[in-house]
């Protein structure tokens, strides 16, 4: 079973709910559930586009809350178009 990290009932490796579901998902993490390569997630988190990304001792978390939000507003980040337009 994969991971859930929406915290409904399960913990983050899919056993049976405690305290174990993390507040701050690691960037494998939110690869896993975005189903996303590093290289986006960190040029997401790098540049503001990831909700809830922060670094923290060297190392991106993501705030899982901030995160889940987000994807359930529709979860819409601009992976196209980085830099200016050619107006």
């Amino acid at each position: 079973m994969p991971p859930n990290y929406l915290g409904s009932g399960e913990s983050w490796q899919g056993e049976a709910k405690s305290s174990t579901v993390p507040e701050y998902l690691t960037i494998d993490e939110v690869c896993e559930l975005l189903q996303l390569g590093k290289r986006t997630v960190y040029e997401l988190a790098r540049t503001g586009r990831l909700p809830g990304a922060a670094k923290v001792g060297g190392q991106w978390r993501v705030n899982r809350h901030k995160l889940m939000a987000w994807l359930e507003d529709g979860g819409d980040f601009d992976l196209g178009s980085e830099g200016e337009s050619g107006e």
